[in-house]
């Protein structure tokens, strides 16, 4: 098993403690979710596959763990960062799970100094190396910990129809069990 392989497996342990089984919350515009997997997110990961479309309660273990480290894991650049800063690839999968790659990209271009245009490429990997190495990977880890939690609050506040008041608590527990498990303050 690489190095990249048990970083991956650790994140994805720490996203399945907070993403659970099964969940349709009316507040929630993902809807039906099966361990953080959208019914929309399955249904096209199946038909990419040249499969049927089913319901995610039948999702596989296999087809989850190839979902989130297909479309969350690389996406995001985290199989790269891996090689630098196992930490930033924990705090960087789990943003995009919780709040999707192209926007938790965007946060990780802003704390690096690069072009916000929510995709991982080559130059927002340079914009990394160079920006952790300028100020370790504890401060890249809290810098981006700490624009998480001002998304939370923004959707907290907005007016209805919105009501995303009612997650608040639990992603503010989930970044609190993130610093815990990093050991970031």
């Amino acid at each position: 098993m690489s190095p990249e392989d048990v970083i991956f497996e650790e994140a994805m342990e720490f996203a399945m403690r907070w993403e659970g089984g099964f969940s349709d919350h009316e507040d929630d515009p993902g809807g039906a979710t099966m361990q953080g997997v959208t019914q929309g997110t399955y249904d096209k990961y199946r038909t990419d596959k040249g499969l049927t479309e089913r319901t995610v309660l039948n999702m596989t273990l296999d087809e989850r763990d190839d979902i989130y480290y297909t479309r969350y894991w690389k996406k995001s650049g985290c199989d790269q960062q891996a090689i630098f800063s196992p930490m930033i690839a924990m705090v960087q999968f789990d943003a995009s799970v919780n709040v999707g790659t192209g926007r938790a990209t965007k946060w990780l271009q802003s704390v690096c100094r690069a072009t916000r245009d929510g995709v991982y490429g080559p130059m927002t990997h340079e914009a990394f190396s160079v920006r952790l190495d300028e100020i370790g990977e504890d401060e890249m880890a809290d810098q981006l910990i700490v624009k998480r939690e001002e998304w939370y609050a923004y959707l907290r506040d907005r007016p209805p129809p919105a009501n995303f008041g009612v997650f608040y608590n639990g992603w503010v527990n989930r970044v609190n069990d993130l610093r815990d498990e990093l050991g970031v303050a």
